[in-house]
């Protein structure tokens, strides 16, 4: 089974960008639910 790397490429970025927009919006949730959770969450990212 031959697959064009392009789709395999786009496949990628889609799924990337899904992902990425999904925790932006689960952190503006977070944020307008609990400041602090956002900020626990930011602080553990950062380290």
């Amino acid at each position: 089974m031959i697959i064009p790397s392009n789709g395999v490429r786009g496949f990628k970025e889609k799924t990337i960008f899904f992902i990425f927009r999904f925790l932006a919006e689960a952190l503006c949730f977070l944020y307008s639910k609990n400041k602090e959770v956002v900020w626990v969450t930011t602080f553990f990212y950062k380290h």
